[in-house]
Formats: C-alpha cells, structure tokens, sequence
C-alpha cells in the first residue's frame, strides 16, 4: 500500500467528524519551501540557546530527542493508548530551525483513521519541536523520519 501524503501547516485544521481523517488531511495548507528558502533557514545563526541544549549531536541523537519529546509531550487520549498501545505511526517531518513544523507526511500509519486523526492532531500541538543543531538543520528541513509507538506516549 502506498504511504498516505498529507502535509501540516501551521495553521489549525478545520473541525471535522471523527472519521473524516482524509478531510483533515486535504484541508491542511501544503508548506512548500524552495532551495533557495531552505539553504537561508539551513545557514541561519542559532539563537541564544538553541544549539547548547543539544550540542553538535549525532543525527540519530537528534531523531531520538524528537522521538522522545513526542512521546511526553503528545496530548493523546487514554482510551487510544490503551486500546492501540500495540500499533507504531512513523512520520516524516520537516522541521524549521526555530523547532516549528513546515510539513509531515506519514510514512507508516496505524491503520486506523480515528487513531492516525489523533496522533496528527497531537504531533501538531506538540510544536514547537526540539531545534535542530546547526549540522542537521538541511536534513531536519528535507524531512526526518521518526517512529511514534504508541504504547510509549506519557499518560
């Protein structure tokens, strides 16, 4: 089966039904960035703090902070985690310097729309992400893929 494309914005979602997962992903602004926009986010100098929180680390490092800052700071509902806590949503990301969301795509979806809705909804109100060190902000903004298990988001 072909990965379902959708792209995040940063603008809020239109209110739909709970099953309308396809709705919520057409309805979401495509943030395009062209390489000239991408190579002046990528060379821009870091703000006071953002490379000192986590240094000039590995780009797997960096996927794991993301991971794990996902999974504490995801707002999903027990009943989700209790009933699918065996599935895993995998989400290609783009992210700008400044930790902000430009752009997602699922890699690997639950299966379930209620559930794929909710893990959307909850990457989104989980921004800002951790910033990306100077030496993985081009990677950061092509897009960076990362796993999203259920069973390990914070209650």
């Amino acid at each position: 089966m072909n990965p379902i494309l959708f792209t995040l914005g940063l603008l809020a979602a239109p209110a739909l039904g709970e099953d309308d997962i396809g709705a919520l992903l057409e309805g979401i602004p495509d943030i395009q960035t062209t390489e000239a926009e991408s190579a002046i986010e990528a060379a821009q100098p870091s703000a006071a703090g953002l490379d000192e929180d986590l240094g000039q680390i590995s780009l797997p490092q960096y996927i794991e902070a993301l991971q794990t800052h996902l999974l504490t700071a995801m707002p999903l509902p027990r009943g989700i985690i209790r009933k699918h806590g065996d599935k895993t949503v995998q989400l290609r990301l783009k992210i700008t310097s400044s930790g902000k969301i430009a752009g997602m795509t699922g890699v690997s979806l639950s299966g379930d729309r209620k559930v794929d809705k909710e893990v959307i909804e909850a990457v989104q109100a989980s921004a800002p992400l951790p910033r990306p060190p100077i030496v993985h902000r081009a990677d950061a903004l092509r897009g960076l893929v990362v796993a999203l298990p259920l069973a390990r988001v914070a209650r």
